[in-house]
Order: C-alpha cells, then structure tokens, then sequence
C-alpha cells in the first residue's frame, strides 16, 4: 500500500489532527474555511474594547494562534522607555520573537519599541491631547510561522500636581466635627494616588490607595495611634513629584 505525502509541521496535538485530516481529504471544505480573512478594528463602547482584533496569520493551523499584552493602559505624562506590558503567546509556540508591523491600525507605531517581549514608550503621552494610540505587533516562530494582531492602547489621566493642592497639618479626631480627619483639599476622586503616613521610626503605619480624605489618626487595621508628630508622602505615580510633610495628632483630653 502506499502512503499518502504529507507533511505535519505542527505543536497542538488538535491543530495536528486538523491537518492530517485534511491532508486525508476527510473535511477540506473545513480546512478552507480556517484560512484567515482580516477583520475590520473599531473602538467597542468601552473605552479598552474592541469589535474586533484584526488578526492576521501566515497559516491558522502550524502559526501561533495568539498574542496578548498584559496592560494597554499608559500613564499620561510618563517617563521616556516606561514598560506599556508584556507580550505572550500560547504556550505551543516555543521560542518567538515580537516585532512592530505595518498594516491596519498602526499608525502609532513609531512612538512605541519592542524590547523582548516588552513593550515600552518611546515619547510621554499627553491625556488632554489624545487618548487613544494604535499599535500593531507581530508575533513570528521558529518556523517563521506569525499571527499579528493590532491593540487599542489608553492614556490614562493622572492627576497633575502643580501647586494647588494642600493638606492639612493637624488632626484632632474627638467628633467635634473640626479637623476629625486628615484633608488634601483639591485631590480629585478616583485619582491614582497612594498615601502613607509613617511614625518617627520610619514606620508606616498607614497605607491607602486612592486616598478619600479620611484618616482618622489610626492604624492601616484599625488601632489607636498615640498623640504625636507623623509624616505623610502622597505618591501620584508615572514618576510624577512626590508630596511630603508632617501631621500632628491630638486626642481630647477629658
């Protein structure tokens, strides 16, 4: 009996199966079917949503058949060379090397360099000039097998500290309703801040992200802190200028 050629140049032992039967014949209309057609990309209703990925293959059944990025959210005003997110395959693809591509949805391309299987800014995005920035990767195998795939990347706003913001320098939590709890007057809700007030021994007794004005002069779990002098440090993030200064904690005495 003789054989039929063919060859199978495949890691999944599903996708292996996929071509053997086609190269048997048994389900070629299925086969033509999977050859990969472009998809139109256009922004969904959310803001990091997409009616479609725009994937493109050299082959649907021996190349890789995803490719991810674990963050597409960009902090305004970030640092030259600042990681956007990591890039992954499936785990069958083995060893491949990530590159920026030309084609639909690419038109960012150049503000951004592939390091790896990092991607990294290469200019500091603005919020108020544009939100949204376009880039397309490629992901290529060993066998030179590739998937490409174009991402909606976000500039996220972030809190511009110039000289308005203040923060008090006493609390004096008795329920008197004056100076309860420690205030930042002009931080803005849902601002990405992180808060630390820290003891004289350097302690830091208190941590909070997204800070809504409302320390008490307690522990981060609950407890009592004594009367005394504190120090806080109001990180705004995206290497933005950090705020420093002092709290004084008094407790009525009755």
């Amino acid at each position: 009996m003789n054989a039929m050629p063919y060859t199978i140049n495949r890691r999944s032992s599903r996708r292996g199966t996929a071509i053997l039967l086609s190269a048997l014949g048994l389900f070629p209309a299925t086969a033509r079917c999977l050859v990969a057609r472009p998809t139109v990309l256009e922004p969904g209703p959310a803001a990091n949503t997409w009616a479609g990925s725009a994937l493109k293959t050299s082959d649907p059944f021996t190349a890789p058949y995803s490719l991810n990025l674990s963050s597409t959210l960009i902090p305004e005003n970030n640092v030259i060379g600042v990681l956007v997110g990591v890039l992954s395959t499936d785990p069958e693809a083995g060893v491949c090397t990530y590159s920026l591509a030309e084609g639909d949805n690419s038109t960012d391309n150049h503000l951004f360099t592939i390091a790896g299987n990092t991607l990294k800014a290469m200019a500091v995005f603005d919020f108020e000039t544009k939100v949204n920035r376009y880039v397309r990767i490629r992901c290529t195998d060993a066998n030179g097998g590739y998937i490409e795939k174009a991402f909606q990347l976000e500039v996220v706003d972030a809190y511009e500290v110039n000289n308005i913001l203040e923060a008090t320098n006493i609390v004096t939590p008795n329920g008197d309703g004056k100076n309860d709890t420690w205030v930042i007057r002009n931080l803005p809700a849902n601002s990405m801040n992180e808060v630390r007030i820290i003891d004289r021994s350097g302690r830091v007794v208190y941590y909070k992200r997204n800070y809504q004005n409302d320390w008490n002069g307690r522990l981060t779990n609950g407890g009592e802190l004594a009367e005394g002098v504190y120090y806080y440090i109001i990180d705004f993030g995206a290497g933005l200028h950090l705020f420093k200064g002092s709290i004084t904690l008094i407790r009525s005495r009755n």
